[in-house]
């Protein structure tokens, strides 16, 4: 996961000009630091070597050890009457006996044995029998993550892959950005025997030196880089000085404190990443005024450790109370500008914006390029880069990847980025937003799930028909169920940060035909319509067939879809799901409101865009940028020819979190299937195979390979109703002919891209299945219903 997070995203610069700019410290406090500890013999000035660090020891605790006692000397050399002014104390220590259990179950097991963590009166035993003594309790699991500062990593053999170890590096700075919610970069230190390399994590990818250094030939670079990460400001170290923590919501006169800061006790974090609060203040919805809001939960979390992208995390939030004029915001939102206004948002069950601004810390932009690496110059590829067949470069050692090269001088170790592909530099964001309410998953009965879905796609269909916009990121946490100014329920659509707009349009199909068909045409296609179908059709609808010439394998489909159409006397482009152009009707007209009435359609095809989706919900065409049907049975039109994220995508990735709630949950209020619970299976290792085998190949997995793979395979044998159907909870079968609907309407969209009306007819599926279940849904239990309502009325009280 992190090679294929980070790949294209390695940048580096030259050695000397990152550590001074990422590593700003006085010159005079390093040269006062190193007289004091050649005083006190912890470095060998005459023989230029760290006394107590081994320079060819095979035991990498060893280097542990000596590198935790070096890194203290040299933040105790700091004058204490300077850290008694700082916010907060750290110390390094190594911890290569504990593993710090990440707060979220999802998160890596993994640890790092060296770091510099946020202690407590920089008191290393101190802080490590605390920590030993909360060992498996959830304010010690929490803690853990939240306290490190700064992550090392090191490499004692000379033979072993250093890659290897970059990558394990970069796998704590990306667990550390995903467990610190208030964190915009975190540093890392790699040391490869005397060699000493500096990565930085932040939300344009990787950033590094261009070489090693030796930490015993230059001493001095070695103490700004320890010092660096043990006495610069929060902000120089990626902390987030605009968030506060709140322990003590419900008080008359609750506190706010930072997390870094070093008043801050265990109590201050809760149990869980999800219900930690956190104290932000935001613009007013005029601009012209700042207000204190605060969280109460997290809705998503599914980006928080993205280091090349959007890394959205979606909160809860309440008002407190007015605060100060804010400064004026330069530059212009981003998510916000997805987003309806604020009267045809609700109309089109897409949430409202209350205010949104670009991060500023003391009038400073807080963005990747200038804020976290300081304008530095990134390095270019080298003009030759000749690999021979094993992956190196000829007549040299070195480890490559696609998209980083390591090569050796002396014992000096040289990284160079491949690609020449420029940053996707980032831009710090804050929108709040009105609506808010609960995740999909937290339906009261089938009922309402049907009509939240029903809403989800209508807002689809909103976005990608009038506002030319895709959504590109749905998941269960930003679809909500809210309710309306009656108390009746209502879907509502979020999290527009990964969304796309485009100005770009295409002609429909009708009009295409309408350009390209002679009347001569237009008198056969309607014979042979006659002669294969003893059916008559409008001439709109016979324009299209002639336009598409091999037509009938498409009719065949849509056939599948709709069986009626065999009984009508005359057909139109709509019973064929094409977009038809009809002039606007009245306010008099019967015309259904969801019937789509266009002559020409967003184009997508030439927007530049970086992969976005939640994985277990994500379509396979966006995880591998393939078409799932390579071949077109239409041969006179080719509408995609790689596969590119459009609408289809969106509403497959709603289908995929229905499926998602029928296998792995059992009915209302969001109760997780006990047949999947974990004790559950461990006591019953044998049972329910067929169900842990669909559960893990659709949603469980973290291998995005072997997701696209299973989901190319359910489309191209058409399995779904044979192998994930059947593994459906009972509560809800009653939806079982619905999603059945639902995958055949993908299935001819994937195989068919003329097939344009795939929303409008899932539309119908959806309201024909919420008339169906009036009459049959399950009725909910007077103790499912009481469990309902105290999990909201608890969360409103909350919020």
């Amino acid at each position: 996961m992190v090679k294929s997070d980070i790949d294209r995203s390695w940048d580096v610069s030259h050695t000397g000009p990152f550590i001074d700019s990422m590593f700003p410290v006085h010159h005079s406090d390093i040269d006062d630091i190193y007289d004091k500890l050649v005083r006190d013999r912890v470095y060998d000035e005459v023989n230029e070597r760290w006394c107590c660090l081994p320079t060819d020891e095979k035991a990498e605790v060893k280097y542990n050890a000596a590198f935790v006692r070096v890194a203290e000397a040299i933040r105790k050399a700091y004058p204490s009457t300077k850290c008694d002014r700082l916010p907060y104390w750290s110390t390094w220590i190594d911890r290569h006996r504990l593993a710090p259990t990440p707060a979220d179950k999802n998160a890596s097991f993994d640890r790092p044995d060296v770091l510099n963590i946020l202690g407590m009166d920089g008191n290393a035993v101190e802080w490590d029998s605390l920590m030993d003594s909360l060992d498996g309790e959830s304010e010690a699991v929490a803690a853990w993550w939240l306290r490190v500062n700064a992550v090392v990593e090191i490499k004692p053999f000379e033979d072993e892959d250093i890659l290897k170890r970059i990558y394990q590096l970069v796998s704590y700075l990306r667990e550390t950005l995903r467990e610190q919610l208030d964190r915009r970069f975190v540093p890392g230190l790699l040391l490869s025997r005397r060699q000493l390399a500096v990565w930085v994590a932040d939300r344009s990818g990787v950033f590094g030196t261009h070489t090693t250094f030796d930490v015993h030939k230059e001493p001095k670079r070695f103490i700004q880089v320890i010092l660096g990460c043990s006495i610069l400001p929060p902000e120089r170290l990626g902390w987030d000085i605009t968030m506060r923590l709140c322990s003590n919501p419900s008080a008359p006169e609750p506190k706010y404190i930072h997390s870094f800061h070093k008043d801050v006790a265990f109590e201050t974090y809760s149990s869980d990443t999800y219900t930690r609060h956190w104290v932000e203040m935001p613009p007013n919805e005029d601009q012209n005024k700042r207000e204190l809001f605060m969280t109460s939960r997290v809705l998503s979390l599914s980006k928080a450790g993205c280091m090349q992208g959007r890394a959205s995390v979606v909160r809860a939030a309440w008002k407190v109370e007015r605060s100060e004029d804010a400064r004026t915001t330069q530059g212009a939102s981003r998510e916000a500008e997805m987003y309806p206004d604020r009267k045809e948002a609700p109309e089109n069950h897409i949430g409202r914006v209350y205010s949104s601004e670009d991060v500023h810390v003391e009038g400073v932009e807080i963005s990747t390029e200038s804020f976290v690496r300081c304008d530095l110059e990134h390095l270019s590829p080298p003009e030759s880069l000749t690999l021979n067949c094993n992956g190196k470069r000829e007549a040299e050692a070195g480890s490559f990847e696609p998209y980083l090269f390591i090569t050796t001088d002396s014992d000096e170790l040289i990284f160079e980025s491949v690609t020449a592909k420029r940053p996707n530099w980032r831009v710090q964001t804050r929108t709040l937003l009105e609506d808010y309410r609960w995740p999909l998953h937290q339906f009261r009965d089938l009922s309402e799930l049907v009509l939240v879905v029903l809403n989800a796609v209508q807002a689809l269909k909103f976005l990608h028909l009038q506002a030319k916009t895709i959504q590109r990121d749905i998941s269960i946490g930003n679809i909500l169920i809210c309710l309306d100014d009656t108390g009746h329920s209502r879907g509502c659509l979020i999290d527009l940060d990964h969304a796309m707009k485009t100005t770009d349009v295409k002609p429909t199909i009708l009009t295409r035909a309408r350009a390209a068909t002679s009347l001569e045409d237009l008198k056969v296609a309607r014979l042979i319509l006659q002669i294969k179908t003893d059916q008559a059709c409008t001439d709109d609808t016979a324009l299209v067939l002639e336009f598409l010439k091999d037509w009938y394998f498409y009719y065949e489909a849509i056939l599948k879809l709709n069986h009626q159409l065999a009984e009508k006397d005359l057909i139109t482009p709509g019973d064929l799901g094409f977009l038809e152009e009809v002039r606007k009707p009245s306010h008099l007209s019967l015309a259904p409101a969801d019937d789509t009435q266009v002559s020409e359609i967003p184009d997508y095809s030439t927007q530049s865009f970086s992969f976005s989706a939640t994985l277990p919900f994500a379509s396979p065409e966006v995880l591998t940028e393939t078409r799932i049907f390579s071949h077109q049975k239409q041969s006179k039109i080719e509408l995609r020819g790689g596969s590119i994220h459009d609408i289809i995508h969106d509403l497959e990735a709603l289908f995929w979190c229905v499926t998602y709630i029928c296998v792995t949950h059992e009915g209302p209020g969001g109760r997780r299937r006990t047949e999947l619970q974990p004790d559950y299976m461990e006591e019953h290792p044998d049972a329910n195979k067929d169900l842990r085998r669909i559960n893990y190949y659709f949603f469980s997995s973290k291998n995005q390979t072997e997701f696209a793979h299973n989901k190319f395979m359910l489309f191209q044998y058409n399995e779904y109703e044979s192998h994930v159907i059947t593994q459906f909870h009972p509560y809800f079968e009653p939806l079982k002919g619905l999603m059945k609907q639902w995958w055949r309407i993908l299935s001819t969209a994937h195989e068919f891209p003329i097939f344009e009306a795939a929303h409008d007819w899932l539309i119908t599926a959806l309201k024909d299945a919420s008339e169906a279940l009036k009459g049959q849904a399950p009725i909910i239990t007077p103790e499912e219903n009481r469990e309902v309502d105290n999990f909201r009325k608890k969360d409103l009280r909350a919020s």
